[in-house]
């Protein structure tokens, strides 16, 4: 489970001034410091780690895309019985894209570890590999680095988006979206054994349905934690000089994930 105080540091993430609301973090300073640096180096590293840094922010983009759409539509079919009919469609192929996304996060990220990795050439470029790979061998630690090793080991949560993710493109589980719009966006994903995901009880409309919101927010949060405790790392490793640049973000769907974000924080507060 995820900490109040934690989901009240990614909420301070976005701001609002009068071209709307953006989102500022130690991960995009990172990414705006990187690309000086890589430039003023001539580093060829420098710049494969500031494309993976620009793809996870090219990722969340299309995050915040899809999770726009799918608010608009909801609220949309409360008042139109033509978009009602379809709701249940539309919503299903939303959630499962956005589980693709969410999951090719993950490989940029582990691409970025195994680039700031202390033996890179050893290092494995996919997050569940890399996760596996890790505790194999005692000596996988020092090949990565104690805190980079640590970053890892974190994400205990990473096992869920995988499962999920895994068996929509590859076992043909199917996700199912719930009772009317005006309820919310609720959803499960069934497998062959018709077993559903069960994710965490705060996230979770009754005994066997997910809200939609709630999760998203959720997953998000812990992702925007470990994106910045990430940047801190690699920054340091790499010796990237902090030029206090407040870099910021801005892209269709942030309002959409703050509202989510403050509807997760209400539910834990309850």
């Amino acid at each position: 489970m995820i900490d109040l105080s934690d989901i009240q540091r990614v909420r301070s993430q976005f701001s609002m001034d009068g071209e709307g609301w953006f989102w500022s973090s130690e991960f995009l300073y990172l990414l705006s410091d990187l690309y000086l640096a890589s430039v003023v180096r001539k580093d060829e590293l420098l710049r494969q780690s500031y494309l993976k840094h620009q793809y996870v922010t090219q990722d969340l983009s299309n995050i915040g895309t899809v999770l726009f759409r799918l608010e608009w539509i909801r609220s949309q079919a409360e008042t139109s019985d033509s978009l009602k009919a379809l709701w249940f469609q539309f919503a299903t192929v939303d959630i499962q894209y956005f589980h693709t996304e969410l999951r090719s996060i993950f490989d940029y990220v582990a691409q970025i570890i195994k680039e700031t990795g202390n033996k890179p050439g050893q290092i494995p470029d996919s997050f569940r590999e890399l996760q596996q790979w890790l505790n194999k061998n005692p000596g996988n630690r020092a090949r990565l680095g104690e805190e980079l090793a640590k970053v890892v080991e974190s994400v205990d949560w990473f096992p869920d988006v995988q499962r999920l993710r895994d068996s929509i493109i590859h076992s043909g589980a199917f996700t199912l979206v719930f009772l009317n719009p005006e309820e919310g966006i609720l959803f499960q994903t069934y497998a062959n054994s018709v077993k559903p995901f069960i994710a965490d009880e705060v996230v979770m409309y009754n005994r066997n349905v997910i809200d939609f919101q709630l999760y998203s927010a959720l997953y998000l949060c812990r992702l925007f934690l470990l994106l910045d405790e990430l940047a801190k790392i690699v920054r340091s490793k790499l010796n990237i000089k902090n030029r206090d640049s407040q870099a910021s973000s801005r892209w269709l769907g942030i309002e959409i994930i703050i509202q989510w974000i403050d509807k997760l924080t209400e539910k834990i507060k309850m």
